[in-house]
Parts: C-alpha cells; structure tokens; sequence
C-alpha cells in the first residue's frame, strides 16, 4: 500500500513536480489499516491488480488521491461475518477508521499509540470485575476524551 501513496501517473512513473515521498510511521500506520481492513473484512480497501499491486482504474487512483476517510459502507463490512459482539465489531472499526484517515495529523502517530487502542482488547488493561466488553467501552470514552482535549487546545 505505500507503493500506491506515492504520487504517481497512471503508467506508474512519477508525477513531474512532486517531491519524492519519503516512507515515515505515518505512511505505516495507514498501510497496516489498510492491511487490517482487508482481513476484518475480507474485502480489497481498493481493487488491486493481483499481478503488480496496482490499482485497476484511474477512478481508484482518484479514489486513493481524494481520500478522505473510510466510508461508513466499507467500515460496516469489518467484521460483518466474524460472530463478533457489537462492541468488539465497533472498536476494531475505529481502529481500522482512525488508521485510515487522508490526513496523517489525524491518523496514529506512533505504533505505541495504535497499541493503546482497545483493538485488539489488551487483557493487561482489564481492570477488578471488568468485563472485555467494560473495557473496550472504557478504553473507547477514553480516547474520545483525549481526543476533544487535544481539539481544544488547537
């Protein structure tokens, strides 16, 4: 996936003018959503040519260009099938969303910070008669709090 971040023409070669793309955590974390999305899922985030990787149409290159967010259709299909609960199903949604976003400043900033994400539940957070389901849910709250504080400082 981060073969295809790079600005490119639809040949493959690369866009006259564009500063060459240099692979940061930033392009990681969005290639491991994109990787996540397709195995909660079982669907291609976009339709890839299986011989070289590539996108199958200039609308997908578009599509990838003019990324903003997943679409609340493509996060409905994470975990769809799974038997997951309701709430397992959200948070790996989240995670896969806030992995995903167009704007690196919105995404992750670190591995650590991904790992701090209640998907996957990390049993090492659970607290004293608190269900996976309690702590996903807390875990959730959580980082929507420091999130809307970090809006308000802005």
């Amino acid at each position: 996936y981060m073969r295809l971040l790079l600005p490119t023409r639809i040949d493959g070669y690369p866009l006259k003018g564009h500063p060459k793309t240099v692979a940061s955590p930033l392009l990681d974390i969005w290639s491991f959503g994109a990787v996540l999305f397709e195995l909660a899922s079982g669907r291609e985030l976009l339709p890839k040519d299986v011989a070289d990787d590539t996108l199958l149409t200039p609308a997908h290159f578009d599509a990838l260009a003019c990324w903003k967010e997943p679409s609340g259709e493509l996060l409905e299909s994470v975990l769809k099938l799974s038997g997951s609960s309701q709430i397992e199903r959200l948070a790996c949604q989240d995670l896969v969303s806030w992995c995903l976003q167009g704007d690196p400043r919105a995404r992750p900033q670190s591995v650590e910070r991904v790992l701090e994400h209640p998907y996957p539940v990390s049993y090492t957070h659970l607290r004293a008669h608190e269900t996976p389901e309690h702590l996903v849910c807390r875990l959730l709250l959580e980082k929507k709090k420091n999130i809307n504080k970090q809006e308000i400082r802005v």
